[in-house]
């Protein structure tokens, strides 16, 4: 056994490097970005299961194309797609209600400025900007992203981000507000593999800022591994405390957000 754990581990040494570009987390950005002239393409598997009333689960799809426009400055395009099943109660009528769907969700531009390397100062420091439009919704997204690293092993990231999501009808338009707060410590265990802890708190605020309808927090682990050309990373999310809450026989049950996301994603270097 000891020798199967001492492969094992050597195995892992010898299975890649880190890089600038790689992801320890699956929600938290780090202060990173692609070095000029790189390329490379990102696949990201989301499921958010569980909600009030009812059996929910719903899969979000994005594949992203990013490059380097300069050693500073990170530009990518991508795509999103998702795939929807819930069955609700209904009291009114008492039967249950089945929603299935699968459909493009729109496009979406992301921009990644770094102000401050994180190899290079005690902070570093990254500008991130999204634009999303997929018809009758455009979505602008603002993040400041830190990341502070203790010596080679230990990756603290944390991440600010404010969002307005507009919808267009033919007689309105309505803009509601999301902010998020979420933070990761990683641990790399070797160059190609690292455990990490994530937490994240959403808001969001239905009329244009004027005020909060729903938080939820989550946490849980990340599990990263990265070889010569390619690098993945597992995170389960699981939420622990939400407002508005229900009790139900059942415990406490969280309305606006699910109780459980998991995220998969992966990058591949041209």
């Amino acid at each position: 056994m000891k020798r199967f754990i001492v492969a094992a581990l050597a195995a892992l040494c010898a299975a890649g490097t880190a890089r600038a570009d790689e992801r320890l987390f699956g929600y938290v950005y780090e202060a990173e970005v692609l070095p000029k002239g790189a390329l490379e393409i990102e696949q990201m598997v989301t499921n958010r299961n569980g909600k009030d009333g009812g059996v929910y689960s719903a899969w979000d799809l994005s594949t992203e194309i990013e490059t380097g426009l300069t050693d500073a400055l990170t530009a990518s395009l991508y795509f999103k797609m998702k795939s929807l099943y819930s069955s609700v109660h209904d009291p009114a009528t008492d039967l249950d209600v089945d929603t299935e769907e699968f459909h493009f969700e729109g496009l979406a531009s992301e921009w990644k400025w770094r102000l401050a390397s994180p190899h290079e100062s005690w902070l570093g420091a990254v500008a991130y900007l999204e634009l999303a439009y997929n018809g009758p919704e455009f979505e602008a997204e603002a993040k400041l992203i830190l990341q502070h690293n203790f010596g080679d092993n230990v990756v603290w990231a944390v991440n600010f981000m404010a969002e307005n999501e507009y919808a267009y009808t033919a007689s309105r338009q309505d803009v509601m507000g999301f902010s998020e707060f979420s933070t990761g410590l990683a641990y790399k265990l070797t160059p190609a593999f690292s455990l990490g802890l994530e937490a994240r708190n959403q808001c969001h605020y239905p009329a244009n800022w004027s005020s909060q309808s729903d938080s939820a927090w989550s946490a849980g682990p990340a599990f990263h591994l990265a070889r010569d050309k390619w690098w993945a990373t597992f995170t389960v999310l699981p939420q622990f405390k939400g407002t508005p809450e229900t009790i139900r026989g059942d415990g406490r049950e969280l309305i606006e957000h699910e109780r459980v996301e998991t995220r998969l994603v992966a990058g591949l270097d041209f």
